[in-house]
């Protein structure tokens, strides 16, 4: 029996590994080799079939890929960081709604407290709305409602947990950036909790490209790094394949250089929305600047998410946890 679940395992990394293997064009000569030495990344540093090919890990020495926060890093950091606070407040959408209400700056609907015409009164309202699965995450499942499309949607957030929100409108460079999507930064905050000290890690700017209602990396976005102090990007645009984007591909726009608008508002609502749960070590916060420069707070996330921001900085960032958490905790963490 232990042989056959091992070699199920060893089948499933193995059908994985081939997937990106050629999804990133690799040349096949390179294929034994390579699937050798993700036996050993796996082994030491706790890298995915994902980290291995995002990170170029067949390319790096030891003292590159130890730096980098690989699955088996972030499975551990959350675990110890937020295994005692009450993560569902942001993790379950329809109760973030009601519990971050003052800081979304949209009308929303729980899809297991509404009915077919608040639904219907909605799409009239706003024209059109997106849905999001309720503990959805990656960008997964989410879609758009107009007035063609309304029973449908209706059937499919009936079957599920869903939440229904306003299309919140951005203008400035965000507009310019990608219209087509709302174009967030993820803040990551550090709690100390209890009223003390908080700190914010770094911060990334996301965009979608092409036809996708959303700016996540894992349906196809692209992450700068924005200077914590100054809110200005300082790197170019990456996506998940490790491609350098000067320019938005959808519309051209360099953010290279350019200042977040309001920055300091982006900042302080990410600090207030992680002092809300403030038993939660390590917290997330998507956050869009709207039209008339106001601040809304999208999502909060309490499960890493570190591969954006190591593919934004080119490099890996368990030196800056360490450091951080260092800082303002007498707590050892071992990472």
């Amino acid at each position: 029996m232990k042989h056959g679940i091992y070699s199920i395992v060893g089948q499933f990394f193995e059908k994985s590994f081939r997937e990106e293997f050629t999804r990133f064009g690799l040349p096949e000569k390179y294929y034994l080799s390579f699937w050798i030495k993700f036996i050993w990344d796996f082994s030491i540093y706790g890298a995915s079939v994902e980290d291995f090919f995002v990170y170029k890990f067949y390319e790096k020495k030891h003292y590159c890929k130890s730096n980098y926060v690989t699955l088996r890093n972030s499975i551990w950091m959350i675990h110890v960081l937020n295994k005692n606070g009450r993560r569902e407040l942001v993790e379950d959408k329809t109760i973030f709604i009601k519990e971050f209400k003052d800081y979304i700056s949209r009308e929303a609907l729980d899809s297991t407290k509404m009915n077919y015409q608040n639904l219907e009164e909605f799409i009239e309202k706003y024209g059109k709305a997106i849905a999001k699965p309720a503990g959805g995450f990656n960008g997964n499942g989410i879609f758009i409602i107009d007035k063609e499309n309304v029973q449908q949607s209706y059937n499919i957030i009936k079957k599920n947990k869903f939440v229904v929100e306003e299309v919140l409108q951005q203008d400035g460079i965000l507009r310019k950036l990608n219209p087509k999507t709302v174009n967030t930064i993820r803040v990551n905050v550090i709690n100390k909790g209890g009223g003390g000290k908080v700190c914010i890690v770094n911060a990334i700017l996301r965009s979608g490209q092409g036809d996708s209602v959303t700016d996540n990396i894992c349906a196809g976005g692209i992450v700068a790094e924005v200077d914590i102090k100054t809110g200005i990007v300082f790197t170019c645009f990456y996506d998940l394949n490790g491609k350098c984007c000067i320019k938005h591909p959808l519309t051209g726009t360099v953010m290279l250089g350019e200042k977040i608008p309001v920055w300091e508002n982006v900042k302080n609502t990410a600090i207030e929305c992680a002092k809300r749960i403030d038993n939660v070590v390590y917290t997330s916060w998507d956050i869009a600047v709207i039209s008339g420069n106001k601040v809304a707070v999208i999502e909060g996330n309490t499960s890493g998410n570190f591969n954006i921001q190591q593919v934004a900085r080119k490099e890996g960032i368990k030196y800056l946890y360490r450091k951080k958490l260092k800082e303002f905790s007498s707590k050892k963490y071992h990472f």
